[in-house]
């Protein structure tokens, strides 16, 4: 399933059943419409959050010339089991929050590692 969520950028999940470890797993991994040198201008998180848990990963998109298969052969995307996206789900549906930002674009802070005083603006 490939969901656009941004002009260069689609993400995609994936699952796939794992004979070793006898359980269902989860990919989940964001790919930019263009070249890894491209790709390397960005950086994404896609977060799972529900009922006072949180999981997260981050990292650079992978070019979509690279493929979802070869990312998760690298271990290069977030990876969970069914136990995991249990406990995540909400009425039986598992929402993955994406963001993504260019590297060139100034990071906003989280409120705890602001000092007092400082002020963000959009």
């Amino acid at each position: 399933m490939n969901l656009v969520v941004a002009k260069q950028m689609c993400s995609e999940k994936q699952e796939k059943y794992d004979p070793a470890q006898s359980t269902q797993m989860f990919y989940a991994v964001v790919q930019l419409i263009g070249s890894k040198k491209e790709a390397d201008n960005f950086v994404y998180r896609l977060e799972l959050s529900a009922n006072r848990r949180r999981m997260s990963w981050e990292a650079t998109p992978r070019s979509i010339h690279e493929g979802v298969a070869f990312a998760i052969q690298q271990s290069d995307c977030l990876a969970f089991d069914t136990s995991a996206a249990q406990l995540f789900a909400e009425n039986g549906n598992l929402g993955i929050n994406v963001t993504i930002s260019r590297l060139d674009a100034p990071q906003r802070r989280h409120a705890a590692e602001m000092e007092a005083g400082d002020l963000e603006y959009d």
